[in-house]
């Protein structure tokens, strides 16, 4: 046997006891928490509305779903509206649904507002559970 066919043997050896020595480890893998149902995290999401009451500042509401506002964009109009409300109005309609004004396809994200948006639901919700604390 020639000195090349030697060391290609050792090789091959070699590799079958790195694949017996593998299928013996044992690896941790720590299991990962379960991700929530993203259908349930919408449907939360939906039923929010519900627990701000009457209390719901008119700028943070969606002329179009009359609901709070998720993701709210501005419009070539210059209003804001829920993303996907206004994507899904301008598929059927050119206009604006509050000037009847043209209005173009873009719309840009209202950051302000949504950042208003949530800190007042984190003060809302924080005043809430404080007066439940101080009820009992």
């Amino acid at each position: 046997m020639e000195v090349a066919d030697q060391i290609q043997v050792m090789e091959v050896a070699d590799q079958i006891q790195v694949m017996e020595v593998a299928d013996q480890i044992q690896v941790y893998q720590p299991s990962r928490p379960q991700q929530p149902d993203p259908l349930s995290q919408q449907q939360l999401l939906e039923v929010e509305d519900e627990d701000f009451g009457d209390d719901i500042p008119p700028d943070f509401v969606c002329p179009l779903s009359l609901s709070i506002m998720k993701e709210p964009v501005m419009a070539s109009d210059g209003h804001t509206y829920e993303k996907d409300k206004i994507q899904t109005w301008t598929l059927k309609n050119k206009t604006s649904p509050i000037s009847r004004a043209e209005l173009l396809p873009h719309f840009f994200p209202n950051l302000l507002l949504k950042n208003k948006i949530d800190d007042w639901k984190e003060s809302y919700r924080k005043a809430k559970t404080k007066a439940e604390v101080d009820d009992s």
